[in-house]
């Protein structure tokens, strides 16, 4: 089975695309870079000496240790790391390298279907949707996911962060967004670049439209980050009136709550 990704600590791993992603930070690799990664991790925690990189990820090339070396090297420039202090690969002098960060691969759906024990109710909502809760038995709908990230992620990136999702009443389009897209993006390794730290959910079918932008800013009171209030001190009404007159300014308080070294944070 091909592995399509996965976590190294933090960074988010794409070997199809060599790409290393850590909140706003992408970093590319060359594919031979990727290929001694994927066996590291794969064999996280265990020792894989230079004799076992060459045979399992140049099989039919000629080379010696000096390549490797700089394999390894790129590796660790890619992901900030130091042989002296490693917290990515580690060095084992006479014998090889191996992966001492945490690694996290992301399962197919068959594998996390036959892992998974679920201890509630029926799996099985019938008519209603998917809860985020309920995101350890929504299968079936990966792709769609994927594509989703991918496309959220183009429009983070060129500054648009906004995603319309269409389709017929009973589509699934609920059961996508809460129980496939936000598992993802509440996790604290995010993904495609991206990490929610909160969300609200609004039926606007049930809002006069004259009231929309007070309903939103009561919404977002309730937003919270590592436990404190995003809004403190503001009303509904307050924020309302900032939503309408300066929008930016909220944007900017909403980052300045976040760690300046948070990876995810895009105040610069």
């Amino acid at each position: 089975m091909a592995i399509t990704q996965f976590y190294l600590g933090d960074w988010q791993v794409e070997p199809s695309s060599n790409t290393l992603r850590l909140g706003k930070f992408k970093r590319t690799i060359e594919p031979k870079a990727m290929d001694v990664l994927l066996l590291l991790c794969q064999q996280a925690g265990e020792v894989v000496s230079a004799d076992d990189i060459v045979r399992q990820c140049w099989p039919d090339s000629p080379v010696g240790d000096n390549p490797i070396h700089k394999t390894i090297t790129q590796l660790r420039k890619a992901l900030d790391d130091k042989a002296s202090d490693p917290l990515f690969i580690e060095t084992i002098r006479k014998r090889g390298y191996r992966v001492i960060a945490d690694v996290q691969f992301v399962e197919d759906e068959q594998t996390r279907a036959a892992e998974t024990n679920w201890q509630g109710q029926s799996p099985f909502p019938g008519l209603t949707a998917f809860t985020q809760q309920e995101s350890q038995v929504y299968y079936g709908r990966n792709a769609a996911v994927k594509n989703l990230l991918h496309r959220l992620a183009e429009q983070c990136n060129r500054k648009r962060p906004f995603t319309l999702i269409i389709g017929p009443s009973g589509s699934g389009k609920s059961s996508l967004v809460h129980a496939g897209l936000l598992p993802r993006l509440l996790s604290e390794k995010g993904a495609n670049g991206i990490r929610a730290f909160d969300y609200i959910s609004i039926d606007f079918s049930d809002i006069r439209p004259a009231y929309i932008i007070e309903e939103l800013a009561a919404c977002m009171l309730d937003w919270d980050i590592n436990d404190a209030p995003m809004f403190e001190g503001e009303s509904a009404d307050s924020l309302a009136i900032k939503l309408t007159t300066h929008p930016e300014q909220i944007i900017h308080n909403v980052k300045t709550k976040l760690s300046p070294n948070d990876p995810y944070n895009t105040l610069d």
